[in-house]
């Protein structure tokens, strides 16, 4: 076989979100692939199972902010809805109803042996077994009310000020940002207290506080004009901010905000959003939800949910879950349960009038076929050399041998056309470690796109190690 003209064989770059940019080990866009199971491979993720109220997948509710409790072992989810909602404990795919709060909940957090709950300027408390107080205390707002327990203490994002609760003291007002500061996030860094807050529409800001001193002690800079979102890991704090809702990280030994990536908003009208409930940390790993993407801007950056490894020098973009790729809002995003499984809450608008809220989980790989659902990965442009054209004559891939149930399917698009062309598909022969078809194709630039799905009925997966195509660069007529 004559040498390939175009090669992938390295996946494990993640995302550039640009066909035209990119190192050699990355690519354009995907949904569902795992490129870090094995190193310069790509798969199928985890597939995704919807939960349901009442029998019905189309819930009552978003959920902007969810937690699993130690003290019980059962998932919560505040609603937008004026209530409550949990796990039952005989289904793992059904939530029920557990509490009527106040009003919509603004914040979550379990201390000492408590679930605390903000419903608008109420904060509420359970005890875990049978008394809900929704009117515990008093709070100042009914915006955000981040909650972080750090140093043994329970703090709250309320308005301009940040309450604390101690286990015996309650304050409401334990630091004050000055008049037309509204906190939107809080996140501990270092032995600070990180408080995102922002000055209306004008500005955002870091403000870093020991916890003790009457005022702030330190600030962080953010070039932008909100904070939107942000979280903490192993000495790097990640913050999502502005309008297009960059990402930014600012390492805990230093002051500076550097932005690590920036998103396309096509619609200057339309803000894109990460919501302070929507971001989430698992084994390594941040998560995501990417918010008000609308039609004109989702074939640059499609909501959904993202992630990417803590360590700023290895970022690499993945999208584990993509649904309608605009006019959503996922405002809740939580590692959830004894498995650490990834839940998901969003509203889907793009039909008016058949608006319906969804909750989704990862399947478990304990779960039957935890990989059916169809992943998907599209290369990067390649193009021809000045004055040439390219001219396949072979297109295919290479991969470990085939495991039994699995599929595979393999497209193209040449010179910017609208439609993907099948190459082959549904490619599911045991034990394969080649996939080749004759494949005529003249062009100046092609893309690829591969198709993963594992098994329906077992946990087994395709492992792709290339792409490639055979054939010769030509003259341009």
């Amino acid at each position: 076989m004559k040498e390939p003209i175009i090669q992938i064989n390295n996946f494990s770059g993640g995302m550039t979100l640009n066909e035209k940019m990119g190192r050699e080990d990355q690519f354009h866009i995907g949904k569902g692939l795992d490129f870090f199971s094995k190193l310069g491979y790509l798969t199928a993720g985890y597939a995704w199972r919807n939960m349901s109220y009442n029998a019905s997948e189309s819930l009552p509710a978003q959920f902007p902010w969810m937690l699993f409790a130690n003290k019980d072992s059962k998932n919560y989810f505040g609603g937008d809805d004026n209530k409550i909602y949990r796990q039952k404990a005989d289904d793992n795919t059904v939530i029920e109803l557990a509490n009527t709060a106040l009003a919509s909940i603004r914040g979550m957090a379990e201390y000492k042996d408590y679930l605390y709950y903000a419903q608008d300027t109420n904060l509420g408390r359970f005890n875990f077994d049978a008394t809900w107080t929704n009117n515990w205390q008093t709070l100042n707002t009914t915006t955000y009310h981040p909650m972080v327990v750090m140093a043994l203490k329970l703090w709250i994002g309320n308005g301009q000020y940040v309450a604390m609760y101690d286990g015996t003291t309650w304050n409401n007002n334990v630091l004050d940002l000055d008049t037309g500061w509204a906190i939107r996030c809080l996140a501990p860094f270092g032995t600070f207290l990180a408080v995102g807050a922002n000055f209306g529409n004008v500005k955002g800001k870091i403000f870093l506080w020991n916890r003790t001193d009457a005022s702030w002690n330190e600030e962080i800079d953010i070039p932008e004009n909100s904070v939107q979102a942000m979280i903490y890991y192993a000495g790097y704090l990640w913050i999502w901010a502005g309008t297009s809702a960059n990402l930014y990280v600012v390492a805990e030994g230093t002051r500076k905000a550097v932005k690590i990536f920036s998103f396309v908003r096509e619609n200057p009208q339309q803000d894109l959003i990460v919501y302070p409930g929507a971001v989430a940390i698992r084994k390594g790993a941040i998560y995501f939800g990417l918010s008000n993407v609308d039609s004109t801007s989702k074939a640059k950056n499609p909501s959904g949910v993202y992630s990417f490894p803590y360590e700023p020098s290895e970022f690499k973009l993945n999208i584990p879950l993509r649904v309608s790729d605009y006019n959503e809002k996922i405002q809740g995003l939580a590692i959830m349960g004894t498995t650490n499984t990834l839940y998901v809450s969003y509203r889907n608008e793009v039909s008016v009038g058949a608006e319906y809220n969804n909750l989704k989980r990862e399947k478990t790989i304990d779960e039957s076929a935890p990989y059916s659902s169809t992943a998907e990965y599209e290369s990067r442009q390649f193009r021809s050399p000045k004055n040439k054209k390219i001219l396949t004559e072979k297109c295919g891939i290479t991969c470990d041998p085939l495991p039994a149930g699995v599929n595979l399917s393999l497209y193209y698009k040449k010179d910017n056309e609208a439609d993907w062309t099948a190459i082959f598909s549904d490619f599911n022969t045991a034990n394969a470690i080649e996939k080749k078809v004759d494949k005529r194709i003249e062009c100046f630039n092609i893309k690829f796109k591969l198709e993963l799905r594992g098994s329906i009925t077992t946990s087994n997966r395709p492992f792709v190690e290339s792409i490639y195509a055979t054939g010769d660069f030509i003259e341009k007529p």
